[in-house]
């Protein structure tokens, strides 16, 4: 504060010429303010031979934070001091742009002036010439001065305060907060100290600098305890320290101190809810809404308390509300899928955050629950999709990487899922799921070995990990599976005519991720037995999974043809259908199947 620049008051005389004199000597006693560079003066001695003096009197006028009427018979007789100047003077302290301090100098009846409502100096109403002596005159010229250097630290105070706004409408936050301090701690009688004080919590609280706000609260309540407005911050602070009991009670000593604000009702609204009390939190936030009907943000507190007490229809119809106040309001749709998203209405989900990502494309949290909508419909490719968009957002956000290895794996992509493990593992190298994930993947790509291997590191550091236990499950299959494939291998080895023990080895193959040597298997068995539908059935899966899905669907229609009423064969036939884009086909089979009751 001590580097701050000087804040000066301008001073500007308003006299008869006859009272040059004491004006002169009203100067000489104003000079230590002056030196200080506190205040600054003019008058019409200032200007220079030549300047339109009239036009440069009332431009310093027109500038002058302090118009000194210096009151005497002379001064009510000069129609340019009396009707000119001080109409101006008067003006602009009506209008709050300057103070008039009228000195009586000398006697003169000034009761029915227009400055007769202000307070006059001396504060006793006698003039400065009535003095007795000039020891006496010295005297009432010092108590002028102190009236004088009173209402100079008062506009600095006000300077300093509409400074410290202006910083702070600039979002210069540092510069704001010192402009507020000068006021605070150097002009401890003024009017301002309470709203600097309150200038200083507004912005310590955007700066998160939150105890320091808190302590800017305190002091305001100390300095007055019947002023609502910092009970108001308290609480607001409180609230971010999730201080809530402290918080309501700041809130309700608000509003006992008269402050009706809608920002004191919203508060204790929010302190309500923390502290487990929806149905009264619900009741400040119509209080708030019935100050400020169509204010958005009111409609979604309300719509949060709502979606707490199980109420959807109603959070609903107040999201609804609140998107129709505030368009461009993300969210109010964020919210309306996350009820959705309760409701396990994940269609509905998708769409209310979809509209919340068009409005806000950088909204993670609506994205992230898009992608787990997504997820939990089992939309695989949509959910993998939507969380490479969430981690371009949040690169570091591990939940998100897991979420997507669970779609990769519901799509079977392995190879991918390898990655993103990598990527998870080289930031938490223990993570327990990853390593279960990896695990999952090198199963899928028959590299049984190193699945066993980090089953195991998955297990070791956490003894309840589902996936990892499902994956030794399927690894203790594997085995068994390989076991009976050997058999196999030796009775074919005994005769390699044997269509069933050829189907046996394709179903192995199949259920061993070996999908290419199970169709090798299935062509062998279907070249002894051309009208086994097992062997079809395992040939259009194998070639399914190894995306040959024109020749998948030629063996899909061979199965139904074989067995038209397998609705199973439906099924897979509408999936490779889907999966060639042809929806329509896929959609007529579909209805023609549940039409003669097979789907």
């Amino acid at each position: 504060m001590a580097n701050e620049p000087l804040q000066t008051v301008t001073l500007f005389y308003c006299y008869a010429q006859e009272d040059i004199v004491l004006r002169e000597e009203l100067e000489k006693h104003l000079m230590p303010l002056l030196r200080s560079g506190v205040i600054k003066s003019w008058s019409d001695r200032m200007i220079s031979a030549g300047q339109p003096w009239e036009q440069e009197a009332k431009k310093q006028l027109l500038a002058a934070d302090i118009v000194l009427l210096l009151v005497s018979p002379d001064f009510m007789a000069s129609d340019y001091c009396y009707d000119k100047e001080m109409k101006i003077a008067i003006q602009r302290h009506e209008a709050g742009k300057a103070r008039v301090l009228p000195i009586i100098v000398r006697h003169a009846h000034w009761e029915d002036a227009p400055f007769s409502h202000l307070q006059v100096l001396p504060l006793n109403g006698k003039p400065i010439s009535a003095a007795r002596s000039a020891y006496e005159r010295d005297k009432v010229f010092v108590d002028v001065i102190k009236e004088i250097q009173r209402v100079v630290k008062e506009l600095i105070a006000q300077k300093w305060f509409t400074k410290g706004n202006t910083l702070l409408s600039e979002k210069a936050y540092e510069q704001a907060l010192s402009a507020f301090e000068q006021v605070a701690k150097s002009y401890e009688e003024s009017v301002y100290k309470y709203a600097a004080l309150m200038g200083i919590c507004n912005v310590l609280i955007t700066l998160n600098r939150n105890n320091e706000a808190l302590d800017s609260c305190e002091r305001a309540i100390r300095l007055n305890a019947e002023q609502g407005t910092a009970y108001l911050h308290k609480s607001t602070v409180l609230l971010r320290l999730h201080k809530y009991q402290l918080a309501l009670d700041a809130c309700n000593q608000a509003l006992y101190q008269g402050v009706k604000d809608v920002g004191v009702y919203r508060n204790k609204g929010k302190t309500l809810y923390e502290l487990k009390r929806p149905v009264e939190a619900l009741e400040a936030y119509e209080q708030a809404s019935r100050l400020e009907p169509r204010n958005a943000y009111i409609q979604l507190d309300k719509g949060q308390v709502l979606l707490k007490l199980k109420r959807y229809k109603e959070a609903l119809t107040v999201y609804e509300l609140a998107a129709q106040l505030s368009p461009s309001l993300a969210q109010a749709h964020t919210r309306k899928g996350d009820i959705f998203f309760e409701l396990e209405q994940y269609g509905k989900a998708i769409h209310a955050y979809s509209q919340s990502i068009r409005l806000d494309g950088d909204n993670a949290y609506a994205r992230s629950r898009q992608a787990e909508a997504q997820l939990r419909l089992k939309h695989y490719q949509e959910a993998v999709n939507a969380y490479e968009q969430v981690l371009r957002l949040q690169p570091n956000h591990m939940p998100h990487y897991l979420h997507k290895l669970e779609a990769l794996a519901g799509l079977q992509r392995y190879a991918e899922m390898l990655l993103t493990c990598e990527q998870i593992l080289q930031r938490e190298a223990r993570n327990s799921r990853a390593l279960a994930y990896k695990a999952q993947a090198l199963l899928g790509l028959a590299r049984y070995e190193e699945a066993q291997e980090y089953c195991q590191q998955a297990i070791n550091i956490n003894a309840d990990n589902a996936i990892a236990h499902h994956v030794r499950d399927a690894l203790l299959t594997v085995n068994q599976q390989q076991r009976s494939l050997l058999l196999i291998e030796h009775t074919l080895s005994i005769n390699p005519y044997d269509a069933m023990a050829l189907i046996k080895k394709a179903s192995i193959l199949f259920q061993l991720r070996q999908y290419a040597e199970a169709v090798l298997a299935c062509d062998e068995a279907l070249a002894l037995d051309a009208r086994s539908p097992f062997a079809y059935t395992i040939k259009r899966d194998a070639l399914f999974y190894l995306g040959r899905y024109e020749e998948a669907l030629k063996y899909a229609q061979k199965v139904i043809s074989l067995d038209p009423n397998n609705a199973e064969a439906y099924h897979e036939l509408v999936e490779i259908l889907r999966k060639l884009g042809r929806n329509e086909d896929a959609k007529k089979i579909h209805v023609a199947a549940k039409t003669r009751g097979i789907w």
